[in-house]
């Protein structure tokens, strides 16, 4: 496991399902890995079928306050995005 560009990024895992915990608030994020073939957004391994997620999950890079303004950077959003409480 290790920190590249901001993301926690997780290889060289056997086929499994893992639990990552953060801390200190106890977040925890469910890892699952298979062996297999990928088909049209399906990981198709030996004893099970995934779905494939995103390849590029959304990522605050920064957070600027001014005034009663604020502005996000957000890495890997879509032009429709429209994160909540901003309308």
């Amino acid at each position: 496991m290790k920190l590249a560009g901001g993301y926690v990024v997780v290889s060289g895992l056997p086929a499994g399902d893992y639990s990552l915990m953060t801390k200190p608030d106890g977040r925890e994020t469910m890892v699952r890995v298979t062996d297999g073939q990928q088909t049209q957004g399906q990981l198709l391994g030996r004893n099970r079928v995934l779905e494939k997620k995103a390849t590029y999950p959304l990522q605050v890079q920064t957070i600027e306050i001014k005034d009663d303004a604020y502005r996000m950077k957000i890495a890997n959003a879509m032009a429709i995005l429209i994160p909540h409480g901003m309308t």
